[in-house]
């Protein structure tokens, strides 16, 4: 085989291993030190903010990640933490909010999304940097996201795009939880 055709074969199982979705990938990690698995997704732009200012563009990004103690253990919550393109102050009315999949409303409040970041009540104006919220969800409700035939959403105001992008990588996460929970027996216990 010559070094062309051995580097297209190469090429075409590299795409095939990484699959269609474009980049829709999920993360998996062990750490021995403290016996928890992690999984994550990339981070999604969920929404942008445009300002008065020509290069005044800022956008909330949204990675959803899921811990459990156990290798190759299966979570039973997902966290969907949110942050503000890189050091840039966003600008809040809260961190309230909510996700409407087919109808169904999953609601939040400020002191629930805020978990230490920010001392945030809802309807009150909060500046962030950074991550700011994270959400935490069970496997069901992220089901009934990725399942959705309509996802819309809002958080501190702002509206989210959970449009097809994000929503597969919620769907590739959830299927890679339930992989691994297949190969090996699991506690199920959720840390944070």
């Amino acid at each position: 085989m010559s070094s062309f055709q051995l580097g297209t074969v190469l090429l075409f199982a590299s795409l095939f291993l990484s699959g269609c979705g474009g980049g829709q990938a999920v993360y998996q990690s062990y750490d021995a030190d403290s016996g928890e698995t992690t999984y994550r997704t990339r981070s999604y732009t969920v929404s942008t903010l445009s300002g008065s200012n020509i290069g005044s563009s800022k956008s909330i990004s949204m990675q959803a990640l899921s811990q459990c103690v156990g290798q190759g253990c299966t979570p039973t919550t997902i966290q969907l933490v949110f942050s503000g393109s890189g050091n840039q102050q966003l600008q809040l009315s809260g961190l309230d909010g909510e996700i409407v999949a087919d109808g169904a409303r999953i609601n939040w409040s400020s002191s629930d999304a805020a978990q230490g970041y920010t001392d945030a009540s809802d309807d009150q104006l909060v500046n962030v940097v950074g991550e700011f919220a994270t959400i935490s969800l069970s496997t069901s409700k992220v089901k009934q996201i990725v399942n959705a035939s309509s996802v819309r959403g809002q958080i501190g105001g702002q509206s989210l795009n959970l449009g097809s992008g994000v929503r597969a990588g919620l769907e590739s996460l959830v299927q890679k939880m339930r992989g691994m929970s297949d190969e090996s027996s699991s506690d199920g216990t959720q840390s944070s």
